[in-house]
């Protein structure tokens, strides 16, 4: 399933970055995180809780960023199993930040996501419908995070 979504944030492409890269700063942005865990300056574990159709999910995933350029670009790699056996999520992402002006930045990014498990019995209609509430509530924090100052 290939998820995409691109959203403006009025702030400069360096404290954008500072704040993407670092997974302490833009963790607590993800709706459901429980918990995370700094491995070395390229990877963190993370423990999210979701709940997908009637499914309650409790994902440990480990996150590898594997290209930087920065400001502008990343790339990371992410697995995750559910605690509970429901399936597992294999996660290929990137992020691009683009200046439209000094102080304001367009963010897309680009997620393609394999499930497996019970979790692949669920349509994409619903895998989609619970990603695109995730995404929004994401963008929605980051950008409170990012515009509060």
């Amino acid at each position: 399933m290939l998820i995409e979504e691109k959203f403006t944030v009025n702030a400069p492409a360096k404290k954008i970055w500072d704040f993407v890269i670092n997974p302490e700063l833009i963790g607590p942005c993800v709706p459901g995180l429980e918990k995370i865990d700094v491995l070395d300056e390229n990877t963190y574990e993370s423990v999210v809780k979701v709940k997908v159709g009637f499914i309650k999910l409790k994902m440990k995933t480990k996150t590898v960023i594997t290209e930087q350029d920065p400001p502008h670009h990343m790339k990371t790699v992410s697995d995750g199993k559910d605690a509970l056996k429901a399936g597992d999520v294999h996660q290929e992402m990137t992020v691009d930040v683009k200046e439209t002006s000094d102080n304001a930045c367009e963010i897309s990014y680009s997620a393609n996501v394999r499930v497996t498990g019970k979790l692949a019995t669920f349509g994409e209609k619903i895998m989609r419908s619970t990603t695109k509430k995730l995404s929004e509530q994401f963008i929605k924090n980051l950008k409170a995070k990012l515009e509060e100052q």
